[in-house]
């Protein structure tokens, strides 16, 4: 009995231990902002993981962001953060859009087709204002 119970614990073991190992997957870019520089952290397409520190970032320094399954990616320049006084006159126009739970695809459809971004995943919505109701910049 004890060398059936024995058997039974190490092909438990064994096939918690079989299971496959996943590879990293498109994620990123990070900004981590610390006492010895600027670290850049990302993993790109071919799961290639890429972490650099630099003691000051370039002045024409950009991102590039490349949605999970490769289908968009554009690039992000990096600009001085600007605090708006709490009392802000009203833009034209307001876009309201929910959380797209990574979606990408539909993500960018409802922005092309709500005139936001143009096919270069570019701005055009001027001054006007989009508002992204969720959890999506704090959760990853």
């Amino acid at each position: 009995m004890k060398k059936v119970i024995l058997f039974i614990l190490l092909v438990g073991c064994s096939c918690i231990y079989a299971q496959n190992k996943t590879g990293l997957t498109t994620d990123g870019p990070y900004l981590l902002y610390e006492e010895t520089g600027v670290r850049y952290i990302q993993v790109d397409s071919t799961g290639y993981l890429l972490d650099t520190v630099y003691k000051v970032l370039p002045v024409d320094f950009s991102l590039k962001v490349t949605s999970e399954t490769g289908n968009h990616a554009f690039q992000v320049k990096l600009r001085q953060a600007q605090r708006p006084s709490w009392k802000d006159k009203q833009p034209a126009k307001v876009f309201v859009i929910s959380d797209p739970h990574g979606d990408m695809d539909c993500f960018v459809s409802i922005l092309k087709g709500g005139k936001i971004i143009d096919d270069t995943y570019k701005w055009v919505f001027g001054n006007n204002h989009l508002v992204v109701i969720g959890d999506i910049f704090d959760r990853g």
